[in-house]
């Protein structure tokens, strides 16, 4: 009896995710990312015990999750699979060898940035404005489009954004660095058109106060306007939500982070390629470059002036050349 009240339980991957979430400072939503790769593996595997990941496990998973799913989302399973156990063996919560070290990514295809053409975008635009749309309120949604595109601003930098962080006199945002990808403070430039959104929206927020927006509270709040969307404030999910749903109603896929592409897309296009690096808040001219593509008819002219040697004896009405 002595003996079995001193022995320890088996570590499990959920108390190992706990013990990895104290040393590192992950944002919300990454922590939770390392959740559902952690809650896959025990659905999948049926084990949840940390001596109980073996590389041949490893390997059957993989399997697994490429049958229901893409290249890319087990590559990130494996990525964070791969730094729990390393942690653990680092803590002596495990030896040997990390059986993800011995288990390979699968080759992701390079695929083109997903986008949105500009007739369409223009087209969901006036969808909203139209009065056509059943989302509400249309108006702010359609000034949400407008943001995302003009600014190319990342999901969680546009419901992040606060009155505070914003200069209508000065043209620009704060892109604070606790919202950024990078985990850099940098400014946006503001278009035109958006400067007028945010003159609007400010005096609506007012009206709907009965005061002026404190420096704290969220710009794009469409809770406030419309209290059918649950809490507060706008939510990452709701956002993606609600696109889905327009998407829906005009047939047009749209996104924001098809609006993020987009908005790269076009200012690479007009951009040295150090500015574009700034707007889009990337870390390296490498990410960048994704984007750099020329565009098509400037490619087709380039095709058409080709010069040829032969004279294209083109068949008479009715005649057969063969």
């Amino acid at each position: 009896m002595r003996a079995m009240r001193g022995r320890r339980p088996p570590r499990t991957l959920r108390w190992l995710l706990a013990r990895y979430l104290e040393e590192r400072i992950l944002r919300p939503a990454t922590a939770e990312m390392y959740a559902k790769t952690v809650e896959t593996w025990i659905r999948d595997t049926g084990k949840p015990f940390l001596k109980d990941v073996t590389r041949r496990r490893a390997l059957q998973w993989r399997r697994q999750v490429l049958s229901r799913a893409s290249p890319e989302t087990w590559n990130k399973h494996r990525r964070q699979m791969r730094a729990l156990l390393a942690f653990a063996i680092r803590q002596g919560y495990r030896r040997g060898r990390n059986p993800f070290d011995e288990v390979g990514p699968a080759p992701a295809p390079q695929r083109l940035p997903r986008t949105v053409d500009l007739d369409d975008l223009a087209a969901i635009v006036d969808h909203l404005e139209s009065g056509r749309s059943r989302l509400r309120p249309a108006w702010l949604w359609a000034m949400i489009v407008r943001a995302l595109y003009l600014t190319g601003v990342r999901r969680r930098q546009l419901v992040g954004l606060r009155w505070g962080d914003v200069s209508i006199d000065r043209g620009t945002w704060l892109m604070r660095a606790e919202t950024s990808k990078t985990r850099r403070e940098y400014l946006v430039p503001l278009a035109r058109e958006v400067i007028e959104d945010l003159v609007e929206l400010r005096r609506r927020t007012a009206l709907k106060r009965g005061r002026p927006p404190f420096a704290t509270e969220q710009v794009y709040n469409v809770c406030l306007f419309y209290p059918r969307y649950k809490g507060p404030e706008l939510t990452e999910p709701q956002l993606t939500q609600t696109f889905a749903r327009l998407s829906k109603e005009t047939g047009i896929r749209i996104s924001p982070h098809r609006l993020r592409h987009t908005a790269a897309t076009q200012i690479v296009q007009i951009a040295d390629l150090e500015s574009a690096r700034y707007l889009l808040g990337h870390s390296s001219l490498q990410t960048t470059m994704r984007y750099v593509h020329p565009s098509m008819s400037y490619l087709k002219t380039l095709v058409d002036e080709m010069p040829v040697t032969w004279t294209r004896r083109r068949p008479r009405p009715g005649h057969d050349s063969r």
